[in-house]
């Protein structure tokens, strides 16, 4: 009897020793499942306090820009132009250019490029006098920023009403016909919000980068311009003597790149701008500005294309003076690259 009780101790102290770590285990089960909730809990309320950014941020990102092996690139550059010129003091319509089509050659090295344009007279119209324009440029981009330094001039804006022969100007006795020549130069940069890894303005119209995915960015900056011109003709009074124009320009603006198939690719650019400019002792004046654009084309890792339609308006205006310009273009830019 006694052996009896005997065993039956040992058996509830062996089943008591068993299963106590089955139920310890239960309890931290249980224990680090409230531990994980009350975490879950705190994160989320430090990422709403914006003290705190999940793990997942950190995971790796996807490509959105890719650059190019080659170092170096050939530019191959046409325009077809077109540019209106208004004055408040010249009743005769509008002052046009007579130089259709532009031509040009540039080189791209690493981050830089540089262009140059020159218009073809065989393209102008025989019956006015042609224009002459000359086009060149630098452009530089170091992380998010579009350094650029520009220089043109150009000569022969005609008059609708105007007609005379291919070499000489042939005035009535009631009408001077404006002979403007203009020439100015300036250095810019913008501002790409985004970042060069998420989006890449040189893509779309410098075909040094490819867009992967399709993304867009504000883009913000400014502009300091040296501007000088003059109307020979004396037919506009405001540029009877030769002015100089010196401005500060601020510009914004966005700009959204959809990548197609087969890489293809279309972008469009918004820019807006006001500056304001010195007339040496002649007062100040005040400038808006605006461009919009067009590019589509197609990258290829050998050589890449594009043809980009823009406009540019902008206006000039003082407190007894008005003009407006209009300036367009129909460009074709195919890139080689070594």
């Amino acid at each position: 009897m006694h052996s009896h009780w005997v065993n039956k101790y040992w058996v509830a102290l062996v089943c008591v020793f068993f299963a106590a770590p089955v139920f310890a285990v239960e309890d931290t089960e249980m224990d680090a499942a409230e531990e994980a909730e009350i975490a879950a809990a705190e994160e989320a309320s430090l990422v709403a306090q914006g003290v705190y950014e999940p793990k997942s941020v950190y995971a790796p990102k996807k490509d959105y820009v890719k650059k190019f092996d080659n170092l170096f690139s050939i530019r191959l550059l046409t325009n077809y132009n077109y540019m209106g010129f208004s004055s408040s003091q010249y009743d005769g319509g509008t002052i046009r250019s007579n130089r259709p089509v532009d031509i040009g050659l540039g080189l791209g090295i690493s981050d830089i490029t540089f262009d140059i344009k020159y218009s073809l007279p065989f393209t102008a119209g025989a019956t006015k006098r042609r224009s002459a324009a000359f086009d060149t440029g630098l452009d530089f981009f170091p992380k998010n920023l579009w350094l650029q330094f520009k220089y043109r001039r150009y000569s022969g804006l005609i008059s609708a009403e105007e007609k005379n022969d291919a070499d000489s100007l042939v005035q009535d006795s009631t009408r001077r016909y404006p002979d403007i020549r203009q020439r100015d130069m300036y250095l810019s940069f913008l501002w790409v919000k985004a970042g060069k890894d998420q989006f890449s303005v040189r893509a779309p119209y410098f075909l040094d980068r490819i867009q992967l995915i399709s993304a867009g960015s504000p883009v913000f900056g400014g502009k300091l311009q040296s501007s000088y011109m003059v109307d020979r003709s004396k037919a506009i009074e405001f540029y009877s003597k030769t002015r100089n124009i010196y401005s500060v320009w601020a510009h914004g603006g966005y700009s959204y790149t959809w990548v197609l198939e087969h890489n293809f690719f279309l972008n469009v650019w918004a820019l807006g701008g006001l500056a304001v400019g010195a007339f040496g002792n002649s007062g100040f004046g005040f400038f808006p500005e605006f461009n919009g654009k067009l590019a589509i084309g197609q990258w290829h890792q050998g050589w890449s294309w594009n043809v980009v339609p823009q406009i540019t308006y902008s206006t000039l205006m003082t407190s007894n003076y008005t003009d407006q310009r209009l300036l367009g273009s129909f460009e074709i830019l195919v890139v080689k690259r070594f």
